[in-house]
């Protein structure tokens, strides 16, 4: 279905499923929701357990937003001084070359940091990492897994993304 700008609606292209606002690079195509399983690692790899996890998506379009809770996380057998992951996004960032997004929101219980807590994601990755940005000063850094209490630490988080 096409939608032009004086409001008359169209019918759909033969090789098309979706909306087109006035042309072709205006569709929108893809719609889905659902759920993704949180995994909270350190970069080198090693995976963490919790007591309760859910993760849960909305793409519209490239736009995926996502929402999830991870709590009591338990660190043991991950190395300290490595940056906490969150891995398994329901889609991949798109591919900026040499970009880095800083959004969302987050909040941690039982975790150590020293100002505003964002989401950081590196294009054509499926993971994000956790931004310490203290507010009034140059020292921004990614949370490492030593800031987490271990058994008690709580991550709640959204933000958005172009897949």
């Amino acid at each position: 279905m096409t939608i032009k700008q004086n409001g008359g609606i169209f019918g759909r292209k033969p090789d098309f499923i979706g909306i087109t606002f006035g042309g072709g690079s205006q569709e929108l195509n893809h719609y889905s929701e659902g759920s993704w399983t949180i995994d909270v690692q350190d970069e080198s790899g090693n995976s963490s357990t919790s007591s309760n996890s859910n993760g849960q998506y909305v793409r519209i379009g490239r736009l995926v937003t996502v929402a999830g809770f991870i709590s009591n996380i338990n660190t043991t057998g991950l190395t300290s001084s490595d940056e906490i992951q969150v891995h398994g996004l329901p889609y991949t960032a798109n591919s900026y070359t040499g970009s880095l997004y800083f959004n969302g929101v987050i909040v941690a219980n039982s975790t150590t940091y020293t100002g505003l807590l964002s989401a950081a994601l590196l294009d054509d990755s499926n993971y994000f990492r956790i931004f310490d940005m203290p507010s009034g000063s140059s020292s921004n850094r990614f949370l490492e897994v030593s800031a987490l209490t271990s058994g008690s630490a709580d991550l709640k988080f959204t933000f958005s993304y172009f897949a």
